[in-house]
């Protein structure tokens, strides 16, 4: 099994940094460049895990990403990870979850979409970080 494991991570100036995540004994949050060249302090708050998956243009999807649903135009959501079931979902800030709950099998009881088994085409508009920054 071959599986990437990344993360992002946001520094204090508001930069984002990609690669490997770290912390320190002290509670320090560190993001590591893939190559190993570069080494960034981040905000732990900040740090999300590659998803596996790209949006529609080819941008990959990360934890904390707020996706639009490019099937519909009523579907936003934010990819959260879920301890229980050990999978990234799609936590829907929208109303197309109350249209479509049980027509379709891969929404659960909760408002989430099982993510890796979607079959919808979806398009990173933000993160819930950088969306706290403009309206905080």
């Amino acid at each position: 099994m071959n599986r990437t494991i990344k993360f992002r991570g946001q520094d204090a100036k508001g930069f984002w940094h990609y690669g490997y995540f770290s912390k320190d004994y002290v509670g320090t949050c560190y993001i590591t460049t893939l190559d190993g060249v570069d080494t960034s302090i981040v905000i732990e708050s900040t740090v999300g895990q590659y998803a596996e998956k790209h949006d529609n243009e080819g941008k990959d999807i990360f934890e904390g990403d707020l996706i639009s649903c490019l099937n519909s135009k009523e579907a936003d959501g934010i990819i959260v990870w879920c301890d229980i079931d050990s999978m990234f979902k799609i936590k829907w800030i929208s109303k197309i979850y109350k249209q479509v709950r049980g027509q379709n099998q891969y929404y659960t009881e909760n408002g989430e979409k099982l993510f890796h088994n979607s079959h919808l085409v979806w398009t990173v508009i933000g993160n819930i970080h950088e969306s706290e920054v403009k309206n905080g």
